[in-house]
């Protein structure tokens, strides 16, 4: 699942507004994740062998909206309170001039311009926030640092990491599925 989901269209637009605030960002983003989850996940909680992966979430949101916009992340979390705790959260950082560096190429492919959030200080200062969040409110957050990673070791890394959350008896059972 991705963030943003089904307030994907204003919460864009509202980026680009000249009023955008940082609380009422974090507001929306909140509606959207409740109306993702209330859709998406809530009616498939209790399933067996039902894995959700996010692209951005909650802990993004006590990141960029929190930790670095200045909302505080307790009442973050207060707006998402309807939103289940995950079993394992995984944060990729990278240092900043490494990430920079696949930015530019990223971009030299595709086309794709670099975001506000891409040169390096913001790369630094995002993972900084994300190393905050763990110390300050979730220190089962997983980090893995993609620095001197491939894509392939990122993604074993981060299968390793969601194999290890997995008891032996789900384990088996999604095994066998396969």
């Amino acid at each position: 699942l991705v963030e943003p989901g089904p307030l994907c269209e204003q919460i864009m637009a509202y980026k680009k507004s000249p009023h955008r605030e940082t609380l009422t960002e974090a507001l929306l983003f909140a509606a959207d994740r409740s109306l993702l989850y209330a859709k998406e996940v809530l009616p498939r909680l209790g399933e067996p062998n039902v894995l959700f992966t996010f692209a951005r979430g909650l802990l993004d949101s006590l990141v960029y909206q929190g930790i670095i916009g200045g909302v505080d992340p307790k009442e973050i979390l207060r707006f998402n309170q309807m939103i289940p705790p995950s079993d394992i959260s995984i944060a990729l950082l990278v240092d900043g001039q490494i990430g920079h560096a696949r930015v530019l190429a990223r971009q030299r492919e595709t086309g794709e311009p670099a975001s506000t959030n891409e040169t390096p200080e913001a790369i630094d200062r995002l993972a900084q926030g994300y190393l905050q969040l763990r110390q300050s409110y979730f220190p089962n957050l997983q980090i893995v640092d993609t620095t001197s990673l491939t894509l392939a070791q990122v993604t074993e890394k981060c299968f390793s990491l969601i194999v290890a959350h997995i008891s032996p008896h789900h384990w088996g059972e999604l095994h066998e599925g396969c």
